[in-house]
């Protein structure tokens, strides 16, 4: 194999040099440098990257010795090209050594499982899409300083999409949430708003969400960014405030469940050493004297996420 890649590669400069000179032998050696980069895996990575900063390194007297066919100036780029090469190789080279990261298992269709109870409350985790939601009445977002739906792939996106009416395609008619919360706006200002603050908004009849069983959403301001880096912060004193409304909410509404997604987690970007604490506990505290009968699911959207919920309640309850 090493045989092979180094004959290919030498008869590549040899031909290209003689036709057009340095500048189609630094085309060449960048072609080399591009192509390489998207088939070199595992195993070859690092004879690769080895092989290219051996022809790089041995064609450099070859590059700067023999006599230019066009003129001086256009010399440079030959030894551009090879610079390119040693570096291609470098980065295939470190790249190989370097472990690749696991990515995070995320479930489509979800898991619930019971945790535990306290009083008249019991909690569930729920692993995976708010858009396979089944029969859970109020559902909470965690939303910017702005209160700007999120997009994408976001939980504030895709609740926003089971709350929004939809032609006989699936086209977007008219988003709900985001005509609520608009109306909300023009009384309070464009923002931002205080972390804490909440809106709650009654599901409409003709929506996705409504024959799923969603009866409310509730939108609250949970991250704060801040203006210079640009690093989102949450804390357990603005979630105790959101969490807070959210059963004094369901209380005088006589809601049985809640799905509450731990805040800060996914594209909050929020640790989850941060985030969990900072959802559970006012959860905990506040159940301890809620009166009615209350079915509590913590949502999360990876697997790996659930489990750390699952421990911290288990050793928390």
């Amino acid at each position: 194999m090493r045989k092979i890649i180094n004959k290919i590669i030498n008869r590549w400069l040899v031909l290209s040099t003689r036709k057009n000179g340095y500048f189609m032998a630094a085309n060449s050696l960048f072609g080399i440098a591009i192509i390489l980069i998207p088939f070199a895996h595992e195993s070859f990575q690092e004879l690769i990257a080895k092989i290219i900063i051996e022809i790089a390194c041995s064609n450099w007297n070859f590059a700067c010795e023999i006599k230019p066919i066009v003129n001086n100036s256009q010399q440079i780029y030959v030894l551009i090209g090879i610079i390119s090469c040693i570096l291609t190789g470098l980065y295939l080279y470190h790249k190989g050594q370097t472990p690749p990261k696991n990515k995070p298992n995320k479930r489509i269709t979800p898991q619930i499982d019971p945790i535990g109870s306290n009083n008249n409350v019991k909690l569930f985790s729920y692993c995976g899409s708010i858009l396979h939601i089944n029969n859970i009445e109020v559902v909470v977002t965690s939303e910017n300083q702005w209160l700007n739906i999120g997009t994408g792939e976001s939980m504030s996106s895709r609740i926003r999409i089971l709350s929004s009416e939809k032609d006989e395609k699936g086209q977007t008619i008219i988003c709900h949430i985001e005509k609520e919360i608009n109306y909300w706006k023009k009384n309070k200002g464009i923002g931002p708003y205080q972390t804490g603050e909440t809106i709650e908004i009654k599901a409409a009849k003709n929506t996705d969400a409504y024959a799923r069983g969603v009866r409310h959403t509730i939108h609250a301001v949970a991250l704060k960014k801040c203006s210079e880096t640009g690093e989102k912060k949450i804390s357990e004193t603005t979630n105790k405030k959101i969490i807070d409304k959210c059963l004094k909410f369901c209380e005088a509404n006589n809601i049985s469940s809640i799905f509450i997604p731990i805040f800060g987690l996914g594209a909050g970007e929020i640790d989850e050493e941060l985030a969990i604490p900072a959802t559970i506990n006012p959860i905990i505290n506040g159940m301890k004297e809620y009166s009615n009968n209350l079915d509590v699911y913590f949502g999360t959207y990876r697997e790996g996420d659930a489990e750390k919920v699952k421990m911290y309640l288990e050793d928390n309850l």
